[in-house]
């Protein structure tokens, strides 16, 4: 399944405004430092931002690229977009902040971490516990979700590993993961996704009162 990369700079032990000189002597033809719209961001927000733009690069749109303080004291990319009226898909985000990475590179001392394109539902959730959802996938009527009684006990059995295995929350992923991958359709996999959070929040509450 195709999803958004994610890119976290580590600062070891120099300041962000050293790791962002590293960079900006880095830069190839193909990058600027947009410090006029780093400028105009200083009347609307307290933390200091980075932002790099792509130029003249035919195999790349026009865009800027936001680097922002996270809570881990270091860099990430906080967001990509065009410098002109429009959206950017998935496929010229990615290779937009693989471009970028690709600058990084040349300066071994610059620590970063770039998450995966792609990704399982292994990725997502502990591997039994994404057997457990793939089982019910698999023996699911897809156009009543578990509205069997032996369909239900499969998704009960999900629900309560998910649980108990303090998962992540990230039910668009697993929504998208039953409409791409498991092939249901898109209201039916977005219901799931819900259910998944009501009945976490239940089993939490139950956990809290007994």
């Amino acid at each position: 399944m195709k999803v958004y990369q994610d890119l976290k700079l580590f600062l070891g032990d120099i300041t962000k405004e050293q790791i962002i000189a590293k960079i900006d002597a880095l830069l190839p033809s193909t990058w600027i430092r947009d410090t006029e719209r780093e400028d105009q961001l200083k009347l609307y927000h307290n933390e200091k931002q980075y932002i790099y733009s792509t130029v003249n690069n035919p195999d790349l749109p026009n865009a800027r690229l936001w680097l922002a303080s996270n809570n881990e004291g270091g860099l990430y990319v906080s967001n990509i977009v065009p410098c002109e009226v429009g959206e950017l898909t998935m496929e010229e985000y990615n290779l937009i902040l693989n471009s970028f990475v690709d600058v990084l590179k040349n300066d071994l001392s610059i620590k970063y971490e770039l998450t995966k394109a792609d990704k399982t539902l292994e990725d997502i959730m502990p591997p039994d516990v994404a057997q457990k959802l793939t089982v019910f996938s698999n023996n699911a009527n897809k156009s009543t979700g578990y509205g069997h009684p032996c369909d239900f006990d499969r998704w009960l059995n999900f629900v309560i590993a998910f649980h108990q295995n303090k998962c992540e929350r990230r039910t668009d992923l697993i929504e998208r993961w039953l409409h791409e991958e498991a092939g249901w359709m898109w209201e039916t996999a977005s219901e799931l996704a819900c259910q998944i959070e009501y009945t976490v929040d239940l089993l939490e509450r139950y956990d809290g009162i007994r």
